[in-house]
């Protein structure tokens, strides 16, 4: 980007480097890939599309259309990843803290098939309608992008260090919200990089080990979940849900005490 970009170059800047990420792993896994690498950063690549598409304006009508076609897809792929997480990570934990094997896999359908989701004509129709759009944004011109930045990165920094305060006693929905916020943080904030150069690194630097905190804490409520599942019909899954339950508490207040530190984090955005 050149210096003191406008409005639609930033976004379709933006566009174009989510549609990058998303094509190329899309790729492989329409071609059969069920590579953890490719769903991992497919799903990103979704994530940060999402992002772009609710964070900037003059997308709120494509946002509309296609959301469906990329929830669907990033939806079916947790389902892939959180299955692959909780076997491959979760369960040898349990294992190691006294619990039984799992005799059935817990979660994601075998039969579901992403590669078909992901080459249909709903989802492949998405794309191209991104790819059109970022054009024509960067023909539109429009203001400079970094008043809307710094109006809306502030905003989700102000709401993160709120309820970080307060993560402990905010009920699991509004934990959830928490991460999901403090992920458009980190993606608005590498999307501003074009705009403010090198004074986003050290904030970056700073919310990443937050995120990956929050992370663990999320995927053992989800593993938690997928083990209550197969309560009745497994034995060694019951362990697996008390196990999991002992430790949320303490993983609550890590998540706590790592969201203090934003506080002290310099906001790259201000003047």
């Amino acid at each position: 980007l050149r210096d003191k970009p406008d409005l639609g170059s930033f976004s379709a800047a933006a566009l174009d480097a989510c549609l990058r990420q998303v094509m190329g792993n899309a790729s492989e896994i329409a071609a059969g890939s069920r590579a953890e690498g490719h769903v991992h950063q497919l799903r990103v690549g979704l994530r940060r599309l999402r992002t772009a598409l609710r964070a900037l304006p003059d997308l709120e009508d494509i946002s509309r259309r296609i959301e469906p076609a990329l929830v669907e897809v990033f939806r079916l792929l947790g389902e892939l990843r959180d299955r692959s997480y909780v076997l491959h990570k979760i369960q040898p934990l349990v294992e190691a803290a006294g619990g039984a094997p799992l005799r059935v896999a817990p979660g994601f359908h075998e039969g579901i098939d992403p590669g078909e989701r992901v080459r249909s004509a709903r989802f492949q129709d998405a794309v191209l309608e991104l790819l059109a759009r970022a054009d024509s944004l960067r023909q539109a011109g429009g203001p400079p992008a970094r008043k809307l930045l710094r109006r809306r990165i502030g905003k989700l920094h102000e709401q993160v260090l709120r309820d970080g305060r307060r993560f402990t006693r905010l009920p699991p929905e509004r934990q959830h919200r928490v991460r999901k916020r403090l992920k458009r943080l980190r993606y608005l904030s590498e999307f501003a990089q074009g705009v403010f150069g090198k004074k986003t690194e050290d904030y970056l630097e700073a919310i990443k080990p937050m995120q990956d905190v929050l992370g663990q804490y999320n995927d053992e409520i989800m593993a938690q979940h997928m083990y209550q599942e197969l309560v009745g019909g497994e034995p060694g899954a019951r362990f697996g849900v008390e196990w999991l339950r002992a430790r949320q508490k303490s993983e609550a207040k890590a998540c706590r005490k790592a969201l203090a530190k934003l506080k002290s984090v310099r906001p790259f955005w201000e003047k």
